[in-house]
């Protein structure tokens, strides 16, 4: 047999096992076993939480309605930068991605170059230019299982991504539901400060007819004075928190000021809250998904490692011009090329690498536990949220009654007070009592809707509404629109003249605290009355 044909038998089969792809070293992944309950515990019908599998739960958010909320929602998604740097990270996590696939491909490296020479008295030129070759033969599949690893980072960036997606919206609702809570509580306060001062007008006109003591009056006026204080401090409150949702849509501080600025309640719960079973989270949640690339990528480093043990073959080769002109590049003299295959292969390093093969197993042992830890917190964090939604909502009721007792013992206190039937400190502890309780039932109605909130992030629900597909669709995370994702700059010209949200008056559906709060008191007034009237038909019957 002829050399030449030994020859391209031995390259024909070397290209056959390149085609062919050998094989790939390691375990292929497994998705790791977790546990899971088949139901939350805190299931309770009778409060308006139902499971249903596959439950949709953007179908039961949608009903909050609040369209302030929302817009805040699409303008923190559109604008907020820990979500551009995000988007960024999978941005560069995929250029990493394309350079490691690339390391399957022939790799080729281009020179050349000239020199004038002087040697035993003779002068001449050298004109060289090359062409070089390189192709790692990924014979073991060492290679592929590097692709699997830059795979799975850029997988969990995307998962990631999705995670801050779901925090950036829930703190948006959070700070939402909170700055509502506190223009109520500035309300409430405001309205307590007219009756106080009405009170202390009552106490220093006793006080003139002597029919009150100067400690009346030094009493109301120190009520008056600490209501308003405390006024002072929720204000304070309300705009460091107006200020944080200015941050979280990517605008500096005052930026939402407009918008907030008409009083709107508190957004109010569906009736019905549906979720889904505990299985579900494995797919609902981000982190959770986030967490079991980070699982697929060490168990595909595993093998890159295992890789390291078998030989690595390499085919190379050049191709090279060389003559004293340019002209004489081009004879067949000047023209030098080879080719062939080559190996190398780590034999004696004292089991370097085996160490590290067993040290990328002890990983991955430590990456399934993480994701198993992942999944039972996230079924924590949903009973956790659903047991205080429940609470809560019982707690408002009992709330809602303590603020009806205490109204109606003020007013009756208030009217026994000027007729003189009791001392000023029975009026003061109504009046605070009266004061404590419509506040605690603001804070309340404010804890019951951060509460749904945290409950619609644990379920890693849908934010906009039914809009998208977050936790079901890839195309949830935007693929062309990452390089378009550019941080907002504000020059000092534009930064004061921002363009901000226009005001109108918006009127979310469901809980109208002024309404409430009007019919509360008309209640209270009939019960006062007829109370009143029972007082004097039985002073009437004692004086017979």
């Amino acid at each position: 047999m002829r050399p030449s044909l030994k020859k391209g038998i031995a390259l024909g089969s070397l290209l056959a096992l390149v085609v062919s792809g050998g094989c790939k070293v390691g375990s292929d992944y497994v998705a790791p076993q977790a546990t899971v309950n088949s139901s939350y515990i805190q299931i309770d019908e009778s409060k308006g939480i139902r499971q249903e599998v596959g439950a949709d739960v953007a179908s039961w958010w949608s009903q909050v309605q609040d369209p302030v909320l929302s817009r805040l929602t699409n303008e923190a998604v559109t604008n907020n930068l820990t979500l551009h740097e995000a988007l960024y990270r999978i941005q560069a996590a995929r250029a990493v991605l394309g350079s490691t696939r690339a390391n399957q491909y022939p790799q080729f490296a281009t020179g050349g170059g000239y020199s004038y020479n002087r040697r035993l008295g003779m002068d001449y030129n050298d004109y060289n230019a090359s062409l070089s070759m390189g192709w790692e033969i990924d014979v073991f599949g060492r290679l592929e299982r590097a692709n699997e690893v830059a795979t799975a980072n850029m997988e969990e960036l995307r998962e990631l991504y999705r995670n801050t997606y779901v925090i950036v919206c829930a703190n948006i609702a959070t700070l939402y539901g909170t700055a509502r809570s506190f223009q109520e509580q500035i309300r409430i306060s405001e309205e307590n400060i007219e009756i106080q001062r009405q009170t202390l007008d009552i106490t220093r006109t006793k006080n003139e007819l002597g029919s009150a003591s100067k400690l009346d009056e030094s009493q109301a006026l120190g009520v008056c004075r600490g209501t308003e204080s405390s006024v002072l401090s929720l204000q304070t409150q309300y705009q460091t928190t107006l200020n944080q949702i200015s941050i979280l849509v990517g605008r500096p501080p005052g930026y939402v000021d407009e918008l907030m600025r008409t009083p709107a309640p508190i957004p109010t719960p569906p009736e019905q809250i549906m979720v889904g079973i505990p299985a579900e989270l494995l797919r609902r949640r981000p982190d959770v998904r986030a967490a079991e690339q980070r699982v697929i990528a060490q168990n595909a480093r595993v093998g890159v490692a295992i890789g390291d043990l078998y030989p690595v073959f390499t085919l190379t080769g050049s191709f090279g011009l060389d003559g004293e002109s340019f002209k004489d590049m081009f004879n067949g003299d000047s023209i030098a090329a080879s080719i062939g295959p080559s190996f190398r292969w780590n034999v004696l390093n004292f089991g370097k690498y085996r160490f590290n093969v067993e040290a990328q197993e002890h990983t991955l042992q430590q990456q399934i536990s993480a994701y198993r830890e992942a999944v039972l917190e996230a079924a924590q964090d949903v009973d956790d949220a659903l047991v205080s939604y429940v609470n809560e909502r019982d707690r408002l009721q009992t709330l809602s009654d303590a603020v009806d007792a205490y109204t109606d013992a003020y007013n009756l206190s208030n009217e026994r007070y000027k007729s003189g039937q009791i001392d000023f400190q029975r009026l003061l502890d109504s009046q605070a009592g009266k004061l404590s309780y419509e506040l605690q039932y603001v804070q309340c109605r404010a804890s019951m809707f951060i509460s749904l909130v945290d409950l619609y992030r644990a379920l890693g629900g849908d934010w906009m509404g039914g809009t998208s597909t977050a936790s079901q669709s890839d195309e949830y995370v935007p693929t062309t629109q990452v390089s378009s994702a550019t941080p907002v700059v504000l020059s000092d010209e534009t930064a004061s003249t921002t363009a901000r949200y226009t005001t109108r008056e918006v009127k979310p559906k469901g809980y109208d605290p002024e309404a409430e709060w009007s019919e509360r008191q008309e209640r209270s007034r009939e019960r006062v009355s007829m109370a009143l009237h029972d007082d004097e038909v039985v002073n009437e019957v004692s004086s017979l």
